[in-house]
């Protein structure tokens, strides 16, 4: 069995404390102010000091960070601003009692999202390890060309069908309306760059470097940032990042340095998010620059709205979601939502009845910016229990992958591993299932690289040795 570093073991006891305060919140109608502000920083520091005196691993602090900050962030600003929106979207929901319950929901779920995490590594695993004869070089040459042909394939079919970018006012689509034929195209894409890094950082060859990173450049640039695609490059990059320093090194754990370069980063996304929807106006000469920015403040643009980015957007469905479970008469699914999940696997094309996806569930009863957030959709299907136990399996199924990547550090993990960490920001604030999704096509592709194995080992080589 895996062992645990003992701090781990310790501070779940300490999330304990977090979840009582969670519960007791969310059960109380009226608060005094004064004590919901002693509430809300008070939590905030047991977390940051869990956070501080535990050794998280990277892709563990990501996780809990991004389940933490849309609940903190809403009851943060309604706090402070009491007049003030934490969204552009459906300002009757971001009422000060919802923004409690989203706090409230928030810390009852990361004391369990946080024993996923722990749990997760504890489950044992008997699959076998790639194949010893599938390390050779042979292989390895066969793995990096798949790699490379997935990565092309997916570059070529984007910009057949979906021409046009964002200095042409495309803006996550084609200007002809053109949707790409799978909706994991860029999952797919992303595990292509990955197996080409995992055969680079093993082997160390600088052709695998070169054409690894031409590959990837292009991809990232063509596909993604012309398409003003943020999200999926800022998770094709944390996953890259991930999976190069975990291959070459014991572990990959936060450091306090680590700080200088991510805030630079922040700020260039950030600029970028705000300048991709007026960008192709300026070009033009449509609009000065100036005006380019007031575009892409947007929540900026009105006096009583915070800016917030995607973080707006991702807290309101949420409080939509409080609100039409707890306060109006919008009924609990009981887990329909997740059932949805199984005729949702096929691509679109081949299915295209199957259920849509939850952002919809609100449509024609409260507005709402895309994405339905894990919480929301957890207390939909199973009303605040789930808040319990859903962030707890998907920390679960997510500290086990990337276990067995890190002690394993096979090709077939690697994989599953890469799947998920490209869609992380889409899985952690969109929809769960675009985890499931990318485990899905990692999983395929896994199956697909061992036939191909197979055919060279069991039919190819004995024709060319005859």
């Amino acid at each position: 069995m895996i062992q645990i570093e003992p701090d781990l073991v310790k501070s779940i006891r300490d999330w304990w404390i977090v979840f009582i305060i969670g519960l007791l919140l969310f059960m109380t109608e009226q608060i005094p102010l004064f004590l919901e502000f002693i509430v809300y920083f008070f939590s905030l520091a047991i977390i940051g000091y869990r956070f501080f005196k535990t050794p998280l691993k990277i892709a563990y602090l990501a996780r809990l960070l991004l389940f933490i900050m849309v609940g903190a962030y809403a009851y943060g600003v309604k706090l402070m601003f009491p007049d003030t929106y934490f969204s552009v979207f459906e300002f009757s929901t971001q009422r000060l009692e919802i923004a409690r319950q989203m706090f409230a929901l928030t810390l009852i779920g990361v004391p369990f999202c946080f024993i996923g995490l722990f749990y997760g590594e504890r489950i044992p695993i008997k699959f076998k390890a790639t194949p010893p004869d599938y390390e050779s070089t042979f292989y390895q040459h066969i793995s990096f060309l798949l790699g490379l042909t997935i990565t092309v394939a997916v570059v070529v079919l984007t910009q057949t069908i979906s021409k046009g970018n964002i200095f042409q006012g495309a803006y996550g689509g084609a200007i002809e309306g053109n949707s790409l034929p799978l909706g994991g195209i860029n999952t797919l894409a992303g595990i292509g760059v990955v197996i080409m890094l995992y055969w680079s950082a093993k082997t160390n060859r600088k052709i695998y470097w070169a054409v690894f990173a031409l590959a990837t450049t292009y991809y990232l640039v063509s596909c993604l940032l012309l398409r003003g695609l943020r999200q999926d490059i800022a998770s094709l990059l944390f996953c890259l990042v991930v999976c190069f320093f975990t291959l070459k090194f014991k572990d990959f754990k936060f450091k306090w340095r680590y700080v200088a370069y991510l805030v630079p980063l922040l700020v260039a996304f950030e600029f970028f998010g705000l300048v991709r929807s007026g960008l192709s106006q300026w070009v033009s000469g449509k609009i000065p620059f100036s005006e380019v920015l007031s575009i892409g403040l947007g929540n900026a643009n009105y006096s009583d709205v915070i800016y917030s980015g995607t973080l707006g957007p991702i807290s309101t469905t949420l409080a939509n979601a409080i609100d039409g479970i707890f306060y109006t008469s919008v009924p609990i699914t009981w887990g329909k939502g997740y059932l949805d999940y199984i005729p949702r696997l096929a691509p679109e094309i081949l299915s295209p009845n199957r259920p849509e996806d939850y952002a919809w569930f609100f449509r024609g009863i409260y507005a709402t910016g895309g994405g339905i957030f894990e919480i929301a959709e957890a207390i939909i299907n199973f009303s605040w229990v789930g808040a319990i136990f859903l962030p707890f399996l998907v920390s679960m199924a997510y500290s086990f992958i990337y276990r067995n990547f890190e002690t394993r550090k096979t090709l077939y993990w690697t994989i599953l591993m890469g799947a998920v960490l490209c869609v992380f920001l889409r899985g952690a604030w969109y929809q769960t299932f675009a985890y499931v999704k990318a485990v899905e096509i990692g999983i395929f592709v896994c199956l697909l690289q061992h036939f191909i194995f197979a055919f060279f080992k069991y039919f190819m080589l004995p024709l060319i040795k005859k």
